[in-house]
């Protein structure tokens, strides 16, 4: 089962010890997210992903949130407003390539990172410190 979700898991292993209970737990959230990825990389600038929905009028995709998994320690995912066809396809082929996790790598130049919220508060814009 690991390996069906290898490109997804792939790095965050370095973040969080994740069993095969971890996956089994949280099967139908990787299957979204795999599916929102399998779409990312083959967007020509119509959204296809799972929900369909949008934040602040931009398409949404499904992910893994690092942030909340190294506050947590386990999973866990969220939805994050698209950057755009090839900003989103690069940090997904930095991804797939790389065993990095790290928020910071993934960002394109000169745009924003999703990963990040916007901090209101002391907390971003997902409820975190």
């Amino acid at each position: 089962m690991r390996g069906k979700y290898l490109s997804i898991l792939a790095g965050y292993e370095k973040l969080l010890s994740i069993t095969d209970a971890d996956i089994e737990d949280c099967k139908a959230d990787l299957e979204i997210v795999l599916h929102d990825q399998n779409a990312c990389l083959s967007c020509q600038g119509t959204c296809s992903t799972f929900h369909g929905i949008q934040i602040d009028g931009k398409p949404a995709y499904f992910g893994l949130y690092p942030k909340a998994m190294k506050f947590y320690k386990r999973l866990h995912f969220a939805f994050f407003p698209c950057p755009g066809a090839e900003v989103r396809g690069y940090q997904l082929e930095r991804r797939l390539y790389s065993d990095e996790y790290t928020e910071g790598y993934y960002e394109h130049p000169g745009f924003r990172d999703p990963f990040k919220g916007e901090v209101r508060d002391g907390r971003d814009s997902q409820g975190l410190p």
